[in-house]
């Protein structure tokens, strides 16, 4: 009734409701274009590469294998004591402990050398139980 008796007010409520609107589909852009470049880095960090094209889709992403020095192993080894298996983001971060960079290790790369240090350690196995466990 108060908008009806001032043109005024009427027009400032429509302006607003406009501007809300306005915000609102920026916002929802702004989160879309968020989740695009989260997936890409996500896919990025899994060692993803858009130049394979793979048929199968349900398929695991190719993983991009890089050399493992001395040193890098090392801190894996002593990482997978401490969390175990199946916590490579755990183990991946473990990496970056020993040095202030970034490590190059994707999280499947990190996750093949863990697998190839316990089946190594497997030959080492006494307990025939634990030989066929590792």
């Amino acid at each position: 009734a108060a908008a009806e008796a001032c043109p005024e007010l009427a027009e400032m409520e429509r302006n607003a409701a406009l501007m809300h609107d306005e915000l609102r589909a920026s916002c929802q852009s702004m989160q879309l274009a968020i989740a695009v470049s989260q997936r890409r880095w996500k896919l990025d960090a899994l060692g993803y590469d858009p130049t394979v094209r793979n048929v199968n889709t349900t398929a695991d992403l190719p993983r991009r294998r890089l050399p493992w020095n001395a040193t890098e192993k090392e801190w894996l080894r002593r990482a997978l004591l401490l969390f175990g298996l199946e916590r490579w983001d755990a183990l991946r971060a473990a990496l970056t402990r020993g040095s202030n960079k970034p490590t190059r290790h994707a999280l499947g790369d990190v996750a093949d050398c863990a697998w190839d240090i316990v089946r190594s350690a497997a030959t080492y196995a006494s307990d025939p139980k634990e030989r066929a466990y590792l």
